[in-house]
């Protein structure tokens, strides 16, 4: 008589929206090149921050911190668009919350970085 070995992740909650996913039988699991896929909202997003902040390192802040305000500002519109599944680790909390949060955030750095004068 075989026993299946318990699941680890059994009793633990999971983010909002998401379910434990049981595969078919016979269906082979996600590829690495699936799995990365997933990430490439968060990546693109994260490049361009790293983006911003060279450019503040290499000219000056203003420039670099408008960057970083749109990286966060495509991150929001990008949460907002995608479904949870596809969205990778900008998921956080629900939607509504993780997109209100970045635009907000992203906004404000932009107006921030336009309303200061340069020092």
């Amino acid at each position: 008589m075989r026993r299946e070995a318990p699941d680890p992740f059994r009793g633990y909650l999971l983010p909002v929206g998401w379910r434990r996913a049981e595969r078919p039988p016979g269906a082979r699991p996600a590829s690495v090149a699936t799995k990365s896929l997933r990430q490439l909202p968060s990546l693109v997003v994260l490049a361009a921050v790293v983006a911003g902040l060279a450019l503040t390192a290499a000219v000056e802040a203003q420039p670099g911190v408008i960057v970083v305000g749109l990286a966060l500002l495509l991150a929001g519109a990008l949460r907002l668009s995608l479904p949870t599944r596809r969205a990778g680790w900008l998921v956080v909390r629900t939607r509504g919350l993780d997109a209100t949060f970045l635009l907000v955030v992203g906004f404000a750095l932009i107006l921030l970085a336009t309303t200061i004068p340069n020092l």
